[in-house]
C-alpha cells in the first residue's frame, strides 16, 4: 500500500511538472525587434556572392592586438538537439559562442537573427531558449567543433552567415538540425581561446589539446610566388595532395585561390577533389592518377580534370561523360622512366588521337613525372626523360593536329633545378610548404616553413643520477636533472624515431628528446634550466632563435620532409593564420 501510495504520488508530480513546463514553453517571448525575420520562414540554406578580401587582409585573424579573455556565452543543452550552424565550406558543426569578458548580458529572445556588429543582440535559436548577447563588442565569435574560432562574425537576416577565418570568406548557415550541435562542457565557463605572445600564437582553452599545428598560410603563397616569379609565365598547379601535405587541404586552397597564388591544383583521390569542390573551389583540380570506372561518375560531377594512361580508361571516361551529357577534360600521363603508371612513350600518340576522337572528352594537356629531379647526381636520368617527353610532345601534336595548352613535367625539383622541365606548367609539391625536396638540390628558390608544430610543457619533476626514463629503460640520467613531459607523441605524427635523438625547443633552447617517444608523450632532458609547465614547446618551427625543421627531423627520422608533415594526425587541430 505505501510503495503503490508513493508511485501514485510521484507519477502525479511527473504529470504536474509536464503540464507546467508546456504552460511555460507556449508563452511567447518578447520580439527584440518586430522587423526581424524568423528563422522557421526562410530557407535553411541560402547562397551568395562571396567576396574575397585581398591576402592577407590581415596581419592575424586575431580579434585584438593584445592578449584578452574570453567567455563563452551560456547556452541550455537543449540547443545541441535542435540547432546547427553548418559550415559549407569546412563541414564542421556548431560549438558555441565566445566573446570577450565583460560583454556579455543576459536576454530572452525568440528566433531570430540580428547583426551581431551593429545590434547589442546576438541571434537566438529558439523561443524559449534564455541566451546572452554581446554588448559593445567588435570581435564576437562563433566556435567549431574542434575548437577553431570563425572571426570576424556577422548575421544577416535570412539566415546566412558570414565570417572570414584565415583571411578567407567562407559561407556558414544557420539552420535547424537536430543532433549537430555539440555544446559539451563549453557552456558557461570562462575559457581563453586565442592570444598572440612575444613568440607568436599561444593557443589553449577551447584548444582543449595543447599539441596543435599553427599553419602559415602567408607563408605558402609566398613560396608560390616565388615559384610564380622563378618560372615566369607559366602556369602553376599546387599539389595538394594528402590534406596539402598535411597543412589542410580547404584552408590552404581557399587561400591559395583567393591570394590568386596557383592556376590549378592537384589531387591524389576523387575524394580530395570533391572535397575541395564542396569547400567552393574553382580552380581546375587535376586527378594526378587514373581513376577507376567505379569512381568516374562523381569525379565528373565534380568537374575533376581526368587522367588517362591506356584505352581502358579513356572509354570508360567517353561513358560516364556521355552519360552524363557533359563534356570531360583530360590530361594524357606518359611514363618516361618513372616506371609507375602511364602510357608507354611509343603509344601516347596513338592514346591522344583515341581522346581526341570521344565526342565527350576534352584533350587540354599531357605530362610526365621526374623521379630524380631533386638529386644532381641522376642528372643525366633526368635528362634523358626530358628528351623521350618532348619527342612525345612533338608526337601527340602532330597526332592530333595542334599544341595541348598544358605541357608538363616539372615537381618540385624540376622547378628548382631543371628549367627546361617547365613546360607550359609547373607542379611545386613539398617546396609550397616551405621544404626543398632533397637536401642535395639547389636551392634557386627561397621558402619559408609553411607550419609551426608545437604543444606546452605539461610536467615538471627532478630526477636522480642513474634513473631511467620511458619505455625500456634506454636512456638513464648521468647526473641529477629535470625531465619536463610533452602531451606530444607518435599518435600525432612526433615519430617514435625522434626517441633518444630528436629534439625539442623550450624557451628559445634546444633540449634532447630522452627515453623512448611514446604514443601521447614525450620527455626531454631540461638540465637545470626553469622550465615550467605551461611552457611553449616546438616540435618543428622557429622559436627566439632556435628553430628545429622538417627537413633536420627528416634526417633523423631517415626520410623525407613529406613524410614528415604527412604523419601530422587528425587529432592535432590546425589553426589557420598569418605570422
Amino acid at each position: 500500500m505505501t510503495v503503490t501510495l508513493g508511485l501514485t504520488i510521484v507519477l502525479v508530480a511527473v504529470i504536474a511538472v509536464t503540464v507546467v513546463g508546456a504552460s511555460i514553453s507556449s508563452v511567447p517571448a518578447a520580439r527584440p525587434d518586430a522587423s526581424q525575420a524568423s528563422l522557421s520562414a526562410v530557407p535553411s540554406v541560402m547562397h551568395r556572392p562571396v567576396a574575397r578580401p585581398a591576402f592577407p587582409a590581415t596581419a592575424l585573424p586575431e580579434p585584438s592586438r593584445v592578449p584578452q579573455s574570453y567567455t563563452a556565452i551560456p547556452n541550455p543543452s537543449d540547443v545541441s538537439r535542435r540547432v546547427a550552424l553548418s559550415l559549407t565550406a569546412m563541414n564542421w558543426p556548431f560549438l558555441g559562442f565566445v566573446a570577450p569578458e565583460g560583454h556579455l548580458a543576459p536576454s530572452v529572445m525568440d528566433s531570430t537573427v540580428t547583426t551581431a556588429f551593429a545590434s547589442p543582440r546576438v541571434w537566438d535559436r529558439s523561443v524559449e531558449d534564455p541566451i546572452c548577447s554581446v554588448t559593445g563588442a567588435s570581435d564576437f565569435h562563433v566556435v567549431v567543433a574542434d575548437g577553431s574560432a570563425l572571426w570576424d562574425t556577422t548575421a544577416t537576416p535570412g539566415g546566412a552567415v558570414w565570417a572570414h577565418e584565415a583571411n578567407v570568406t567562407v559561407q556558414a548557415t544557420l539552420r535547424t538540425a537536430a543532433g549537430k550541435a555539440r555544446m559539451a562542457p563549453l557552456c558557461g565557463r570562462g575559457v581563453e581561446l586565442v592570444r598572440r605572445t612575444r613568440r607568436g600564437w599561444a593557443t589553449n582553452g577551447l584548444m582543449l589539446y595543447a599539441t596543435h599545428a599553427r599553419v602559415h598560410l602567408d607563408h605558402i603563397v609566398a613560396n608560390l610566388r616565388a615559384v610564380k616569379a622563378r618560372v615566369g609565365d607559366r602556369a602553376v598547379l599546387l599539389a595538394i595532395k594528402a590534406n596539402a601535405y598535411g597543412h589542410g587541404a580547404v584552408p590552404v586552397a581557399q587561400a591559395v585561390e583567393a591570394a590568386g597564388a596557383a592556376d590549378w591544383f592537384g589531387v591524389a583521390t576523387v575524394p580530395e577533389g570533391i572535397e575541395l569542390r564542396q569547400a567552393g573551389i574553382t580552380l581546375p583540380i587535376l586527378k594526378l592518377s587514373q581513376v577507376f570506372e567505379h569512381e568516374l561518375r562523381e569525379a565528373v560531377r565534380a568537374r575533376l580534370v581526368l587522367t588517362v594512361v591506356d584505352e581502358a580508361t579513356v572509354l570508360a571516361a567517353e561513358r560516364v561523360a556521355a552519360a552524363q551529357g557533359v563534356a570531360a577534360e583530360v590530361h594524357v600521363k606518359v611514363d618516361t622512366g618513372m616506371r609507375r603508371i602511364g602510357v608507354e612513350p611509343d603509344r601516347a600518340a596513338a592514346l591522344a588521337r583515341l581522346v581526341e576522337d570521344q565526342p565527350h572528352l576534352t584533350l587540354t594537356g599531357i605530362f610526365t613525372h621526374l623521379p630524380a629531379s631533386d638529386e644532381p647526381a641522376q642528372d643525366a636520368f633526368t635528362a634523358g626523360q626530358l628528351v623521350t617527353f618532348g619527342r612525345v610532345v612533338d608526337e601527340v601534336t602532330a597526332a592530333v593536329g595542334r599544341r595541348l595548352p598544358y605541357i608538363h613535367s616539372a615537381n618540385s625539383g624540376g622547378v628548382l633545378a631543371h628549367p627546361d622541365s617547365w613546360g607550359t606548367m609547373v607542379r611545386p609539391g613539398v617546396m609550397a610548404y616551405g621544404h626543398y625536396p632533397d637536401p642535395a638540390t639547389p636551392r634557386t628558390v627561397e621558402l619559408v616553413g609553411g607550419l609551426t608544430l608545437a604543444s606546452r610543457v605539461s610536467f615538471v619533476k627532478r630526477v636522480r643520477a642513474g634513473e631511467t626514463v620511458s619505455y625500456g629503460r634506454t636512456w638513464t640520467a648521468p647526473k641529477d636533472t629535470t625531465i619536463a613531459t610533452v602531451p606530444i607523441g607518435y599518435a600525432d605524427g612526433f615519430s617514435r624515431l625522434n626517441s633518444n635523438r630528436g629534439h625539442l625547443l623550450v624557451n628559445g633552447r634546444r633540449y634532447p628528446v630522452v627515453g623512448r617517444v611514446c604514443m601521447d608523450q614525450t620527455m626531454i632532458d631540461a638540465g637545470d634550466d626553469p622550465v615550467a609547465v605551461g611552457d611553449e614547446v616546438v616540435a618543428i618551427g622557429a622559436q627566439g632563435d632556435e628553430q628545429i625543421t622538417a627537413t633536420e627531423m627528416a634526417e633523423i627520422m631517415g626520410t623525407i620532409p613529406y613524410e614528415v608533415t604527412c604523419l601530422i594526425t587528425p587529432r592535432v587541430t590546425r589553426v589557420y593564420g598569418s605570422r
